[in-house]
């Protein structure tokens, strides 16, 4: 990467210096395999777009594969080595993978079969679902060096979760090579504020504009929109409804003019917050629901004692044979008890049976005063 790569890297995101030379110095080493790279934080800081303009800076081939995708091991295994050996399902080849593999082993063996060898960095997105979908392959892929003999792979993980409390759900993570850790944090509203601007497409005449834009933005939906890429989608939908008046007459724009063009996009800002508003609305009143729902006891179904019992009493009466109502419902047993054989065929399943009002009446469940 030269110096002016590494400038407008810089300037591109300026509150992200730190973890932009940490990476850089990284994937500079001409030597593989490397320790792998662990980055973590909160979604939209940054990590795939530092990640993916500094491999591009250094001309490095890379390999992404998001996590999401994969719902289960074999999909993930066949997903790299697809990526890796640069295939491609398609019609042609009967949307076939490259190599069956369903096992963690056939995955390294056919590792060590990829024709192409040359240094790969392999980006996982999402690494901390693997947890859940296959926990081994994630053990191996963080130490490729113990389990095959290829140098050839680098492999960076992408997480939300930082890296101690991710190990802590799995006691087999405790004996795993500790990676080179980065932290994305969230971006404050300055930084909001200074990566928006330069973000932000605009024609030149209109480059006195976008700082008053981007503020008044933020001002209104910074707290209600957590994530950098929605708010950069919201500004480049109102800033044209912005300038929109002034688009003829753009010489005569000054900063003052500018503030006064906020009544332009105020519906659309009150169009936003109540569509946040109610996004917010709907899943706490959902979560509110899922709990109450998984506390009902019967007593919430507003049933009085005798409703209840006449409910087991119909019950009884339609799932239990006539011939057993004495057993069920004296005192001594009538009848004795008969030995099965042990090749009989006893049907156990419940099926529902008509039953006479009068039997109904004869099961004691049902008080006198009720009929």
């Amino acid at each position: 990467m030269s110096e002016q790569d590494y400038e407008v890297l810089q300037k591109a995101f300026p509150c992200r210096t730190t973890q932009i030379r940490d990476v850089f110095v990284l994937y500079k080493a001409t030597v593989l395999p490397l320790l792998p790279l662990y980055l973590y934080g909160l979604p939209s800081t940054g990590k795939k777009t530092v990640i993916s303009l500094c491999l591009e800076a250094l001309n490095k081939r890379k390999v992404e594969i998001d996590c999401f995708l994969c719902p289960n091991e074999r999909a993930l295994y066949e997903s790299i080595l697809n990526r890796l050996s640069n295939h491609i399902p398609s019609k042609a080849n009967g949307y076939q993978s490259w190599k069956k593999t369903e096992r963690l082993a056939d995955f390294i063996r056919h590792l060590n079969e990829i024709p192409c060898k040359e240094p790969t960095y392999l980006i996982l997105l999402h690494a901390d679902t693997l947890v859940s979908i296959c926990p081994k392959a994630l053990i191996v892929l963080l130490e490729l060096e113990k389990y095959s003999t290829f140098r050839w792979i680098h492999v960076t993980l992408t997480a939300y979760l930082p890296w101690e409390r991710l190990k802590g759900q799995l006691l087999s993570f405790h004996n795993v090579t500790t990676p080179y850790l980065i932290w994305f944090p969230n971006y404050q509203w300055n930084e909001c504020a200074m990566i928006l601007e330069n973000m932000l497409q605009t024609d030149p005449k209109y480059e006195k504009l976008k700082k008053p834009f981007v503020r008044t933005v933020l001002d209104v939906l910074y707290h209600a929109i957590p994530y950098l890429d929605q708010l950069l989608t919201v500004c480049q939908q109102l800033f044209r409804i912005y300038i929109q008046p002034i688009e003829e007459d753009i010489h005569s724009a000054s900063f003052h003019d500018a503030s006064q063009l906020y009544s332009n996009i105020l519906p659309y800002l009150k169009q936003r917050l109540d569509g946040m508003y109610c996004q917010h609305q709907l899943i706490s009143d959902r979560n509110e629901n899922q709990q109450s729902n998984n506390h009902i006891l019967a007593d919430e179904y507003h049933l009085s004692n005798t409703a209840k019992l006449l409910c087991i009493a119909a019950y009884m009466a339609a799932h239990i044979s006539s011939k057993r109502d004495s057993k069920i419902f004296t005192k001594r047993s009538t009848f004795l008890k008969k030995r099965r054989r042990k090749n009989s065929n006893y049907s156990t399943q419940i099926e529902d049976i008509p039953f006479s009002f009068e039997r109904f009446q004869s099961q004691k469940i049902i008080p006198a005063e009720f009929y």
